[in-house]
Formats: structure tokens, sequence, C-alpha cells
């Protein structure tokens, strides 16, 4: 058994990144694997090493597959939900504003937001999205603290001075929805996308649905390592980072469900929206 001896500190992603990591090894090498099928019958098969699939196209993660930075679908009687799926690029906020733009607001009866396949970014982009959902500055949960660094009280052996800074959100100067907001996550969800749960989550803004996020850093300290390699040091340990934020309620979605092609978890998120109507 490998998986103890996996470099990975949260225990709510180790077990999908080790084991997807047990599949690495040499191209075209073969790997021998025991299969539960739907049934609960169990059997063995191999595939090969190759990134391909039987037809001979590239093996993709089905979520990167034609997938758009921003889709917007339409999920019940106005409800719309928002895929959001990197903050790696402007141009999801971008993207965003567009498909908001298109929508009546008055007619609006919630909006989902779909981050459990979101990997982070850029914590800006996903400000920029909040600065929509809201009236009035809400705080982010980002504190930035640092030494103030005087030659002087070293040289008298006075302690250094701190100084720290919390950052908030203001609203966009454009028109703002204000009605019911949910935001689906998983253990997937990471870096950038754990930033924008934040202050959705702790302003009361959004209700989060779904599994704890990964507890990843999107402020990590890189070093390059003489012999090859990086080392990556997370140096700040507030909020979520080792631990992830939690859902308001768990949802987690069963092998029945992906078999069944059943969104548990969105199904969820409608019924939280319009239990807020009553």
């Amino acid at each position: 058994n490998k998986l103890p001896y996996l470099a990975l500190s949260q225990t709510q992603r180790e077990r999908l990144a080790n084991v997807s990591s047990l599949l690495k090894g040499k191209k075209n090498s073969p790997v021998k694997l025991t299969v539960s099928d739907i049934d609960g019958s169990k059997r063995e098969t191999t595939l090969t090493r190759n990134s391909a699939l039987g037809k001979g196209n590239k093996f993709l993660w089905s979520t990167r597959i034609d997938s758009p930075l921003v889709e917007v679908k339409k999920v019940d009687k106005g409800i719309f939900r928002f895929n959001l799926r990197s903050f790696a690029s402007d141009k999801t906020a971008i993207l965003f504003e567009e498909e908001m733009a298109k929508l009546d607001l008055k007619e609006i009866k919630g909006i989902i937001l779909d981050v459990r396949y979101n990997t982070g970014g850029n914590s800006s982009v996903g400000d920029r999205i909040i600065s929509h959902l809201i009236e009035k500055p809400i705080k982010t949960g980002r504190i930035f603290k640092a030494r103030e660094y005087r030659p002087l009280y070293r040289l008298r052996g006075i302690e250094q001075d701190w100084y720290e800074v919390e950052s908030s959100l203001t609203p966009s100067v454009d028109e703002h929805y204000l009605g019911p907001v949910v935001v689906l996550i998983s253990r997937y969800t990471g870096s950038a996308a754990e930033d924008f749960l934040v202050p959705l989550k702790y302003s009361k803004r959004a209700v989060l649905l779904g599994e704890t996020t990964s507890g990843g850093t999107g402020n990590g300290l890189n070093t390059i390592l003489p012999g090859g390699g990086m080392l990556r040091v997370c140096i700040n340990t507030d909020e979520y980072v080792g631990c992830g934020v939690s859902p308001d309620t768990e949802v987690h979605q069963t092998r029945d469900d992906i078999y069944r092609g059943y969104d548990r978890v969105l199904t969820k998120a409608i019924e939280v929206i319009k239990e807020s109507e009553n």
C-alpha cells in the first residue's frame, strides 16, 4: 500500500490525487486494475498507459472536454446555473458580465455558481464576479501581514513592529443581482476558487453546497531546487489552507448518480432556491 507515503496534506483530496498518481508509469506499459461494476461485481482489467481511449481519441478529464470558461444554462424557471471553470484569466469575469447582461435581473429567481471543478487562478477574477452580487462592501477574509523592518530597532534590540491590512470587496458600478445565490463546491475546488468562497460564506451572501474544498493555497512561496524540481511552501494558513472551506449543506454524488447522469448537488441547489421563495 503506497498511499501513506505519498505527500498531500488535505485528506479530502488526497485519495483522488493519490489513486490517479498510482496509474502513472512508463509510456505504453500495462497496468492491471480490479474494478467494481455498477451491480457490485468485481473484475480485473488491463489498461495501457498511452492516454488514449478505446477509439484512439486522447483521454481528457470530462470537465475539460469542450468546456467553455463560463457556461450558462437555465435549469428551472427563473433559475440559472453558471459553470465557472477557471479563474486563471480575466476572461472568466468578462464572460460572466456579458452573460449577466443578457438576463433580466428582475426575472431571475436564483443563480447557481458551479465551481466544483475550478482549481483556481487569480483571486481578482472571483472578486470581480462577487462585486456584481453585493450592494455594500464585504470583507474578503484575506489579511496581509508584514513586518516593519527598522534597522535602528534591530541595532538596539527593540522588538519589530508588524502591520496588517484586511482587504474588502466593493460593489461594481453596474447593476447588481441581489437575489438568492447558491455555490456548488467539491474536493476539486482549490486555491483562488476557495478565495472566492470565503467572502460569500462569511457574509452569508451565498449558500454553499457539496463537499469540503481541497484546502490548497494560492499564496505559496516557490524555490527552484539546484538539482531540479521546485520546493513550494505555504506561507499563509488562514481560513482554509490545509482544511478547506466546508459547505453549509454537505451533498455527495454517489457512484449510481454518476452512472445515471444524475446531478444530486445541482438538484439540491434548485430545491434550496425554491425554498427561499417561501
